[in-house]
């Protein structure tokens, strides 16, 4: 599971277990949810049994480090997709897994996301978060509106890493992210990394503002921030849908690609 995926901007996805809690609006329509219920695994929700994948799927990033230096290139990893890394439901030691295999595959950088970025600083490794996380870690928050994005990004960029990223999705506010949104915190605003953004998925998805998504790739080219745009709101993840071409962009930190 994982080797091949639909989310676009990462060559593979590596889930260690499944199962989570909503923690926001952005998680009423959870796809994973949905998926994990439609396998008849009941993971999610407060006091459920998280299940962790098998030793074999774990260890796949392995094999995936080997083939990545074997073609001389590094891949990105979407550790998760299936719950939060930094649920506090889940026990420690599984989280450990993952920083062992961080730091055994240079060839791969592995894309951390959460909605609980609060949880972060005592779920990393201490070291980590004193003196940096691994240059193959990128880092980052799921903001859905600025609301959450002026909640969370000091917790952000409180943790040393090569790249911060937002991921602005499902797209379900606009997202501000000038200096002027950010308050008293307007250093953030240029120590973002990259954002990505996207409508929300499946039958009851919300709607994806148009508008707004033009005014945060203003911001971006302002700030000189890649932006990668996943997908407009609808029942098939993917889509274009209303997306113009100008704003059909898929940029990553490390080089842009239009």
């Amino acid at each position: 599971m994982g080797e091949r995926t639909s989310i676009a901007w990462c060559h593979h996805t590596q889930n260690y277990w499944w199962g989570c809690t909503h923690a926001g609006p952005g998680c009423d329509n959870c796809y994973a949810e949905a998926l994990a219920k439609r396998w008849g695994r009941v993971v999610w929700g407060p006091g459920m049994p998280r299940v962790r994948t098998s030793q074999h799927n774990r260890n796949e990033v392995l094999r995936w480090n080997r083939k990545a230096e074997e073609a001389g290139e590094r891949r990105r990893v979407f550790v998760n997709s299936m719950s939060d890394i930094f649920d506090h439901e889940v026990l420690q030691e599984w989280r450990e897994e993952i920083w062992q295999h961080i730091d055994l595959c240079e060839h791969l950088d592995f894309l951390l996301l959460t909605k609980r970025i609060g949880n972060a600083e005592k779920m990393l490794p201490a070291e980590w978060v004193e003196l940096g996380c691994p240059p193959n870690v990128w880092l980052g928050a799921t903001c859905v509106d600025t609301a959450e994005l002026q909640r969370d990004t000091e917790k952000l960029l409180a943790i040393p890493a090569a790249v911060h990223w937002i991921s602005h999705e499902p797209g379900l506010g606009r997202l501000d992210i000038t200096p002027d949104s950010l308050k008293n915190r307007p250093w953030a605003a240029v120590a973002i990394s990259w954002v990505v953004t996207g409508g929300e998925s499946g039958a009851k998805a919300r709607p994806y503002d148009l508008d707004g998504l033009a005014d945060l790739v203003g911001q971006c080219r302002t700030a000189g921030v890649p932006v990668f745009v996943k997908q407009d709101s609808g029942q098939r993840p993917g889509m274009q849908g209303r997306i113009p071409d100008d704003l059909w962009i898929k940029e990553l930190p490390d080089a842009r690609i239009v």
